[in-house]
């Protein structure tokens, strides 16, 4: 877990860094404010899902599922 947050973190910071350079300053906090807003609407809509998945398969399969997916 403290990899996935280190990454989510690397992640904010580029997305801000390329936010900075192509919109003026003043645009800067709504910027922020929709990238934090995304983030948290795929959390969200992740839960039914994988909650679907674990149900029906077992959590070991659906982790397994879900980490092969990544790559």
């Amino acid at each position: 877990m403290l990899v996935v947050g280190a990454n989510a973190g690397f992640g904010f910071f580029c997305t801000l860094r390329i936010a900075t350079d192509l919109f003026p300053p003043e645009r800067l906090a709504l910027l922020t404010g929709m990238t934090m807003m995304l983030g948290m609407l795929g959390g969200f809509t992740g839960r039914a899902p994988l909650a679907l998945a674990v149900a029906g398969f077992g959590w070991r399969a659906s982790m397994i599922a879900v980490a092969s997916s990544a790559y």
